[in-house]
């Protein structure tokens, strides 16, 4: 299968499909283009206009809901609201993470607003979560309140921050399709640029003041550390998100939605090794990111696995212009597969480096840093890059789960899955979702609590979440320990080339 995104839907193109999903379900998200921007970049994003140019600051009143979506309240200044705002209550005191908290069934939020489509129902076929079977939804009850912080502008934003656009999506879908079990969800979304302080605020500002629940898809490969501590300390889950740093495995109170990032990002090691026979691996790093350090860091256990040797590598820094030094190191060592754990921008200009002396490796890399600009890039195309993933690629289909992902975009964006990101953060709202839908019926009738999710998430029913993720399991006071499973796709000449959705493991040293 051959897919590619038309070379027009550029870097700010991408961007400008999350800002008008914000728009279309809140007044303000905090998004960095300006309002001309959007209003050029609209026409290409979507297909069908949803909101006028120049009507979304107006900070009041429900904004007009395409494609039969439940209404959406705008009231959050940050919000993508997709539900009705919870009515005081605060998130569980305690973390059950820990093995304490409260009970199953404690109210973490009050009464709820808004309609649900008549006769809709709690989960629909392709749905990719776990389908309860319950009866179709004759009220909304109590709506259910999430918050995301992330890095979603500067250096970091541009490649994986349509993590926001994945979640937003997400959210819209759900509430399209009756709630969760009849509840409403509220998504509040907030940029922390990346900056640990910021992240440590958002948190205590979406738990303490806007009463979220949970943490849900959470872009943090820089402040693992200050988002841990944040939600520790209030007693909320991590639930879902970039995977980056390896606390995802470790902590007790971070539950990953897919393969644990060194492993899983090195996927495309094992297939690009198998199909070229290449045997001298190079890798160039970043020195910015916890990511890019872990890969530097295993990279003799990515020789290991896939029975090659490392030729060199070279940490750099995601601000330099130019990369040709490096790129000489690399052809003078006699690297065959270089990994790129650098970001989206600097993975273009390493390859534009590396082809002006005349080099021309085979590149790899992780999903997490493979924005549309990557993907669309020329000289990458040229060189061919393997990208390895902690969930299914963002072009495959053919199964419930993967159908219902792409359905989701195209309803509530118009377009098609941009890139990996949106898949990392549309699959922490399914990881969401399957945690309450593993709950009994009679345990959802009343809120949503804090300690209800955590019930849920240790008890899951779908574990590879339709297929989106490998098998997950959560045990009380346990991190998840290292998943070294992946899947993978090719950037080349022909575009985007699958091998296929399903999860491959490699042996892994802890």
């Amino acid at each position: 299968m051959t897919r590619m995104l038309p070379a027009a839907r550029s870097a700010r193109t991408a961007v400008a499909l999350a800002s008008l999903l914000c728009l279309v379900a809140t007044s303000a998200c905090g998004t960095r283009l300006t309002d001309n921007e959007i209003a050029e970049d609209q026409a290409i994003a979507v297909t069908g206009a949803v909101v006028a140019p120049g009507a979304e600051q107006s900070g009041s009143g429900d904004l007009p809901v395409a494609n039969g979506a439940m209404p959406l309240d705008t009231g959050g200044s940050t919000a993508v609201d997709t539900g009705a705002a919870a009515d005081g209550g605060t998130a569980a005191a305690t973390n059950p993470a820990k093995g304490s908290g409260g009970k199953t069934g404690s109210s973490s939020a009050g009464t709820s607003a808004g309609t649900t489509p008549a006769g809709s129902k709690t989960t629909t076929k392709g749905a990719g979560a776990t389908g309860t079977g319950d009866a179709p939804c004759t009220k909304p009850l109590a709506p259910i309140v999430i918050g995301q912080t992330g890095a979603f502008s500067g250096l970091l934003g541009g490649s994986m921050g349509l993590q926001r656009l994945g979640l937003s999506v997400w959210g819209n879908w759900v509430n399209a399709n009756g709630g969760i079990r009849c509840h409403p969800v509220k998504l509040y979304q907030m940029d922390d640029g990346s900056d640990p302080s910021k992240t440590a605020s958002n948190i205590n500002d979406m738990v303490t003041n806007k009463k979220a629940i949970a943490i849900v898809g959470a872009n943090i490969p820089i402040t693992m550390g200050a988002a841990r501590s944040a939600a520790n300390r209030l007693g909320v889950p991590l639930v879902g998100g970039d995977g980056g740093d390896n606390a995802w495995n470790t902590d007790p109170n971070a539950f990953q939605s897919g393969g644990s990032f060194t492993p899983a990002s090195a996927g495309g090691f094992v297939d690009a090794v198998r199909e070229t026979g290449f045997k001298k691996l190079g890798l160039i790093y970043c020195i910015e990111a916890t990511p890019c350090a872990q890969m530097h860091k295993e990279f003799d256990k990515v020789a290991a696995a896939t029975g090659t040797q490392i030729a060199f590598q070279q940490g750099v820094s995601l601000t330099q212009s130019d990369y040709t030094a490096e790129c000489q190191n690399l052809k003078n060592a006699g690297a065959q597969i270089v990994g790129l754990y650098v970001d989206a921008a600097s993975q273009q200009r390493i390859a534009r480096s590396c082809i002006s002396i005349g080099y021309k490796p085979v590149l790899e890399t992780g999903g997490l840093s493979v924005s549309p600009t990557v993907i669309n890039d020329a000289n990458i195309r040229t060189l061919t890059e393997y990208v390895g993933n902690i969930n299914a690629p963002y072009t495959a289909t053919g199964t419930p789960a993967l159908d219902a992902l792409h359905a989701a975009f195209k309803t509530h964006t118009g377009s098609a899955v941009p890139d990996q990101p949106s898949v990392i953060g549309w699959t922490a709202g399914i990881l969401f979702k399957a945690a309450i839908d593993s709950l009994d019926l009679a345990a959802v009738q009343g809120p949503i609590t804090t300690a209800m999710v955590y019930e849920g998430l240790y008890q899951l029913k779908d574990p590879t979440l339709g297929g989106l993720s490998p098998p997950l399991k959560f045990v009380k006071g346990q991190g998840s320990g290292i998943i070294p499973c992946f899947t993978t796709f090719k950037i080349s000449t022909k575009g985007i080339e699958l091998p296929g959705p399903k999860f491959k493991c490699m042996p892994w040293k802890a």
